[in-house]
């Protein structure tokens, strides 16, 4: 067998807070499953959108499709993406309305909760550039961050790098009192927490 080694953080406190977030040759490998079921028509949008022009295609051809992630790297819970042409949704982008680092941006997907979610109740919208990098655009700041480097490595790691940053909702974003915010949490199924987050919430509900 072969035996490979990565750099996953630069330091010890970097991996303590992100784990294996920022490593993308983890995600980049032939051997890491994909995050998601492989239905005929996911393994038809991935064997076609290998070029930029190949992706434009696509996004035209399979407008609509929707596929779910089953415990999606970096997002804790099922997640829907949905392709889609940016000519038919009022609140995609269109092509190149967007630019990141000088990079113009063509947006071919969105991320919602769940399938029956119009593109308006996106939490992020997916594009990509001329070289095939992959963003993620989050309306709600607006904010911008490049997620992996092809579509295929997208389906593997998903906006696993946004959502370090939105997983949990603050406190004070929520119009609740302190007891309702732990209750909400303690609550959950699961949750990606940083660990001066976790040492906070704990030390609050043991007192």
């Amino acid at each position: 067998s072969t035996h490979e080694l990565f750099l996953a953080a630069s330091d010890l406190k970097q991996f303590m807070e992100e784990g294996l977030s920022r490593c993308d040759p983890i995600y980049e490998q032939v051997t890491v499953p994909y995050g998601v079921a492989m239905e005929n028509s996911l393994r038809n949008f991935l064997r076609n959108s290998r070029t930029f022009q190949d992706l434009m295609d696509q996004r035209d051809n399979m407008h609509g499709c929707n596929w779910t992630f089953n415990g999606m790297p970096g997002r804790l819970g099922d997640r829907v993406i949905h392709l889609c042409n940016p000519d038919s949704v009022d609140s995609i982008p269109a092509d190149e309305a967007v630019v990141c680092e000088g990079r113009p941006l063509y947006f071919f997907a969105y991320v919602t909760t769940f399938k029956s979610n119009p593109a308006t109740n996106a939490t992020v919208l997916i594009a990509a550039d001329k070289d095939l990098r992959i963003y993620g655009y989050h309306k709600g700041r607006p904010r911008i961050r490049y997620l992996c480097k092809n579509v295929q490595t997208f389906f593997k790691a998903g906006a696993r790098k946004f959502y370090l940053d939105f997983q949990i909702t603050p406190k004070r974003l929520l119009a609740v009192n302190e007891e309702e915010y732990l209750n909400t949490l303690q609550n959950a199924p699961c949750l990606l927490l940083k660990p001066s987050v976790f040492r906070k919430i704990y030390s609050q509900e043991g007192k």
